[in-house]
Formats: structure tokens, C-alpha cells, sequence
């Protein structure tokens, strides 16, 4: 694949390109119930049960999302008993803000670009 220059400023080649790989992060928040446990650990760590009585999903598809959303690092777990207590991941939450003012707003370690 031939280089060229990304929005993101640097020369790349596609498959690379930090842009390209926070495409798929973005879409993973793409979804209206993961935006919507998202939105539900906001307030407060939380089980599958808890998350799926305060968002209405079903328990499987809250499930599949904690997943989708702990593979993009935006969420992380601990047992507590027999059950895993999902809350938001700070770090990974930062870095998808990072990488969002990057990509789209043209901002570098907090600061606008020229």
C-alpha cells in the first residue's frame, strides 16, 4: 500500500495508521446500548444484572458489549463473589479523548495544531 499523508499529519500507510486504528474504537462506541452502559457506569460500578435493569438490555446483549467495550479498554472488571463489577476505565477513556482531539480537532498532547 502506497504512503501518504494522514489527517492526522504523519505519512503512513493505511493498515497503520493511528487514525485507522481509532476508527475501530470509535465504532465501538457506534452503539446505542453500549452508549447507554456507558452512560449507566457513570454513576457507579456495576454487575450485568444492574446494567441490564437500568438500561432495559437483555442480559446476553450486555454481556456482548462489556466485552466489545473491555477489548477497547473503555471498561474493566473485578470479581466481587461470583460476580464481575464492571466500571468505566479512566485510562482508556483519556486515550479515546486523546485520540479524538488528534483525529478530529487537530489537537496534540492537549494543544491545537498548525
Amino acid at each position: 500500500m502506497k504512503n501518504h499523508t494522514c489527517t492526522c499529519g504523519s505519512s503512513c500507510a493505511c493498515p497503520d495508521c493511528p487514525c485507522a486504528s481509532r476508527a475501530g474504537l470509535f465504532g465501538t462506541l457506534g452503539n446505542p446500548g453500549r452508549l447507554a452502559i456507558l452512560t449507566a457506569l457513570r454513576a457507579a460500578p456495576q454487575s450485568v444484572t444492574e446494567l441490564s435493569r437500568r438500561t432495559g438490555l437483555e442480559q446476553t446483549a450486555v454481556s456482548h458489549a462489556l466485552h466489545r467495550l473491555s477489548s477497547a479498554k473503555l471498561v474493566r472488571a473485578r470479581r466481587r463473589g461470583k460476580q464481575r463489577i464492571y466500571a468505566i476505565d479512566a485510562i482508556g477513556t483519556r486515550e479515546l479523548a486523546r485520540g479524538l482531539g488528534e483525529c478530529v480537532l487537530g489537537t496534540k498532547n492537549g494543544r491545537a495544531q498548525r
